[in-house]
């Protein structure tokens, strides 16, 4: 299906960034007062792994009136050892795309496929709404080059924190083209209802009148620069759990669009554990937004290294134990303890997040720098603003 006339064009490469866009894109789809169309382009991990899920943004999007266009699908296949091979993907993929009816063209973060698509979009004169642009990454450097690559590409962006529109600022972007919008982490939050303690424990089998364990809500995603070693580092963190006698929810990671070597050792070691019938750690192919803001309600630590531990944890006033590289030099409030990898290290993590009664104290009145207010509002009518300016193709980046 081809982007119909009039449209505003979204793109989502993986299930974290869409959770993050679902907001945004409900809003415009109920204030598009210019009755433009919405078009969800879906690529990057969604191809590599679409059973996991494609079936939930083909209900969202029934459900919710925006349009999907899939990218081709011979996508996947493309994923090797390199970012070249899926740049050059989503490069070709842009052809699909009907870049004469796309009047705007809404981005996040900072992955490769993220830069192919806004690549695309700037060489037919498509102005580019970048999300979360100004945040900084050390640990995945090359994730961080990509975000000031799509932040040069674009004409507008919304910032998550003032730190990040502060540095878009100093690099020279037009505060006119930029908002503070804060993170739409909020708006999720805030429009999700939540499951019982009591329901969410009946379905995993837990009860807490035998177990009194902490309960540890887990996420590691691969670091593409570190390649096959990230299932090494995956191994090691759930050693750690064994030794420190916790309960695990698990979320199966995201898949490395850069590497079909790593994300088979990941699946290895995921597949090891689960033989292992350990009723300990429980693994999820995803939770989706209910069941995953539910456990974080209910959880004693959230710990790995998904964006989740910056941006929702401190909502809910959780301890979070950030492990490894993924998300060094990033903006955080004080409910996060970063460790190496390791099983040492993850160990002495657990200790202070899970039984420090000060660091919990300090996680409970931690304060985000991402906000707490809902931002898809601020950024779709900034959006709606911008689009109704004259000129708003030579709109000063």
């Amino acid at each position: 299906m081809s982007v119909a006339s009039q449209t505003i064009a979204v793109f989502t490469g993986s299930r974290a960034d869409y959770d993050l866009l679902f907001p945004l894109l409900r809003w415009l789809q109920a204030n598009n007062l210019q009755s433009k169309k919405i078009t969800l382009v879906v690529g990057g991990e969604h191809l590599l792994r679409p059973e996991a899920t494609l079936p939930t943004l083909k209900s969202d999007a029934q459900r919710e009136g925006w349009q999907l266009q899939v990218l081709d699908g011979s996508l996947g296949e493309k994923s090797t050892s390199t970012y070249l091979p899926q740049t050059i993907g989503h490069l070709s993929a842009c052809e699909t795309v009907d870049w004469q009816a796309v009047e705007a063209f809404i981005v996040l973060g900072d992955r490769v496929e993220a830069f192919a698509m806004a690549l695309g979009a700037f060489y037919n004169q498509v102005p580019i709404l970048h999300l979360a642009g100004g945040d900084l990454t050390q640990g995945g450097c090359v994730d961080d080059k990509l975000r000031w690559m799509i932040t040069e590409l674009a004409s507008l962006h919304a910032c998550f924190s003032q730190t990040s529109t502060n540095r878009l600022v100093v690099r020279g972007i037009s505060p006119q083209a930029i908002i503070h919008s804060g993170s739409l982490a909020v708006d999720n939050v805030l429009a999700t209802p939540l499951l019982t303690r009591e329901t969410l424990l009946e379905a995993v089998g837990w009860h807490d009148v035998m177990d009194t364990r902490p309960i540890v809500l887990f996420t590691q995603h691969p670091v593409g620069v570190e390649g096959v070693a990230s299932a090494h580092y995956l191994q090691q963190s759930l050693d750690a759990f064994k030794q420190a006698n916790v309960r695990v929810i698990a979320t199966t990671p995201n898949l490395d669009a850069n590497s079909v070597e790593a994300n088979k050792a990941i699946q290895s070691v995921i597949a090891a554990s689960q033989q292992e019938q350990n009723a300990d750690i429980i693994w999820f192919q995803t939770l989706g937004r209910e069941r995953y803001f539910s456990w974080l309600s209910v959880c004693d630590a959230v710990v790995g290294n998904s964006s989740s531990l910056l941006y929702e944890a401190p909502l809910f006033g959780k301890p979070a134990l950030c492990i490894g590289n993924r998300q060094q030099g990033r903006e955080h409030a004080d409910n996060v303890h970063f460790v190496d990898y390791g099983v040492e290290a993850v160990l002495a993590g657990l200790q202070i997040v899970l039984h420090d009664e000060a660091f919990k104290t300090q996680s409970e009145n931690a304060v985000s720098p991402f906000g707490n207010e809902p931002a898809a509002p601020k950024i779709g009518q900034f959006l709606m603003d911008y689009l109704n300016t004259a000129n708003y193709k030579a709109f000063p980046k």
